[in-house]
């Protein structure tokens, strides 16, 4: 599949979305425990990361999208895979990444 046809301000705006979603669930989790600072900024920094995926997607930079996706941590560079390939299937990911 061509990334040609994909409306990437669309599917950049969609895959935001979900991440803002997840970021605003799991820095609730955290809100209130003994080690909420930390995790409360580690989620911030990867939320960020993710955000900026987006911003690449949106402008259809797939390649900076996929250099900047590749230097994330494992665990949010997996957690944008999946809110990607939920939002977008696993063939346009495939062919973006």
């Amino acid at each position: 599949m061509t990334t040609n046809f994909i409306d990437t301000k669309k599917l950049a705006d969609s895959i935001e979305a979900a991440v803002v979603a997840e970021f605003e669930k799991r820095f609730a989790d955290v809100s209130g425990t003994d080690s909420d600072q930390g995790l409360q900024a580690l989620y911030i920094s990867d939320a960020a990361d993710m955000l900026e995926v987006c911003r690449l997607i949106k402008q259809g930079e797939f390649s900076e999208a996929r250099a900047k996706l590749y230097h994330m941590d494992t665990s949010p560079r997996e957690d944008l895979y999946m809110l990607m390939e939920r939002v977008a299937g696993s063939e346009i990911v495939d062919s973006m990444f």
